[in-house]
C-alpha cells in the first residue's frame, strides 16, 4: 500500500465512522495505523471530543499493479523520442 492509498482510507474513515460515544467524525490526526500485514491494516482511532478508542481492521485489496524500475536506459530512450519529436503537445494532451 502507498501513502496515496493510505490517505484515501483516512479519508474514507473520516467521511464514514463516527464516535459510537459522541458520533462526531475522527480527525486525521487521531487516526493511527498501528500495524500492517500483507494486505490487512489495523487502525487506532481516538475521538478528539472524550478521548474515546476505537480499534478497526482494514481488508485492502492485493495490487495488480506492478511497479517497474525508471532505468538510466529508459531516461535516456524518452529523451531520445522527445527530441524527435514534432508535434503539438497541447494537441497531444488536450485528448
Amino acid at each position: 500500500m502507498n501513502n496515496l492509498q493510505l490517505k484515501q482510507i483516512c479519508l474514507e474513515i473520516q467521511s464514514n465512522l463516527r464516535c459510537v460515544h459522541c458520533g462526531k467524525p475522527y480527525q486525521a490526526n487521531n487516526i493511527h495505523l498501528r500495524s500492517a500485514f500483507k494486505n490487512n491494516y489495523l487502525f487506532h482511532l481516538v475521538c478528539e471530543n472524550h478521548s474515546a478508542m476505537a480499534t478497526i481492521t482494514v481488508v485492502g485489496e492485493k495490487s495488480q499493479n506492478v511497479l517497474k524500475v525508471v532505468t538510466p536506459d529508459d531516461v535516456m530512450q524518452f529523451r531520445t523520442q522527445l527530441s524527435k519529436f514534432k508535434g503539438d503537445f497541447n494537441k497531444v494532451f488536450k485528448k
